[in-house]
């Protein structure tokens, strides 16, 4: 919970400027850009159980960015990423009672909804994200190297996985200016998922999935609306 704690402070943190900047409503120049994006780093799982054993893993992917001003210094931003996730974990089978290593990987699609608020200079701006992040699931496998009683080294593990995932999210991104139209981007998020990773579970044992990743891109500004 410390760290769903520190997300929210930050979100609060980014959140502040969005009323002053809200009042300007100089809306010069293009209004939708456009970019590709690309993204890594490491993720975990906070279990509410000190004793689960997760190991830090790593997320992979990239997308299309979309971001729409909304005032001078205020802007918001959404987009569709492609996300791979991989986790170690330590497991007991429970006739034996064998611990077991096993590697979890599963795939989503993820969508942000952020507010930007934008401090600019002559060629460069810093942009800083708070919102929301949905990850929807399609794809969860759970295999081992272990030999375990039943014979089974990998297991398809969507029938207790919750596709439908939601994170409190943010970062900072620096934009540097290429072109009159076009933008590099590169930068820090965070996400953590306050939904259930899992459908089958205790009452009090909550696996939330925690997001640290570089992002990066190239963004195209336009005129359309």
């Amino acid at each position: 919970m410390k760290k769903f704690n520190a997300v929210l402070i930050l979100i609060l943190f980014l959140s502040a400027p969005v009323s002053v900047f809200a009042q300007d409503k100089n809306n010069n120049g293009p209004g939708i850009s456009i970019g590709i994006t690309g993204l890594f780093g490491t993720n975990t799982i906070d279990s509410s159980e000190p004793k689960d054993d997760f190991d830090p893993g790593y997320i992979i992917g990239g997308g299309i960015t979309l971001q729409k001003r909304l005032a001078k210094y205020l802007a918001a931003g959404t987009g569709v990423e492609y996300r791979y996730f991989k986790v170690d974990l330590s497991m007991t089978e429970e006739s034996t009672g064998l611990d077991y290593d096993v590697t979890w990987k599963f795939k989503g699609i993820s969508a942000p909804f952020h507010l930007i608020a934008t401090v600019k200079g002559p060629s460069s701006s810093l942009d800083l994200h708070a919102g929301i992040t949905y990850t929807y699931i399609y794809s969860s496998e759970m295999s081992t190297g272990a030999v375990l009683p039943s014979g089974m080294t990998s297991d398809n593990a969507m029938r207790f996985t919750n596709s439908s995932q939601v994170a409190a999210s943010g970062g900072v991104i620096l934009r540097f200016m290429v072109t009159e139209q076009s933008d590099f981007f590169m930068g820090i998020m965070t996400e953590y998922y306050f939904t259930d990773l899992l459908k089958v579970n205790g009452d009090n044992d909550r696996l939330c999935l925690v997001n640290y990743y570089f992002s990066t891109g190239y963004m195209f500004r336009t005129d359309i609306f």
